[in-house]
């Protein structure tokens, strides 16, 4: 390289506040405990849980409205514990028929 361009490269770095803060700087956004990277792992790991936690509201709320729903109509709850749960009334003998896949 050029002499000239490195004494113009590294002129700013005579005055010691200004070296202090590009070494501070650089420590801080490659060397310390929080640095950069490790934040931005930080950061998806977050946005992968929120998303998780969404799905999991919206399954609660679709579970609520399920409950209230098979509280309301008994009917419904006999057909849900009869399909789901292969629940059988005295007497009564279930078959249970799969489609093969």
């Amino acid at each position: 390289m050029n002499r000239a361009l490195l004494v113009k490269i590294f002129r700013p770095f005579r005055n010691r506040y200004v070296l202090v803060v590009t070494l501070f700087a650089l420590w801080m956004l490659f060397f310390d405990a929080y640095n950069l990277p490790s934040q931005g792992r930080v950061n998806k790991r977050i946005q992968r849980l929120e998303q998780r936690r969404d799905w999991y509201v919206q399954e609660i709320d679709h579970l609520r409205e399920e409950h209230k729903r098979l509280l309301q109509n008994p009917r419904e709850l006999e057909r849900v514990a009869r399909e789901r749960y292969y629940l059988q009334k005295p007497n009564e003998d279930v078959f249970v028929i799969t489609r093969p896949e």
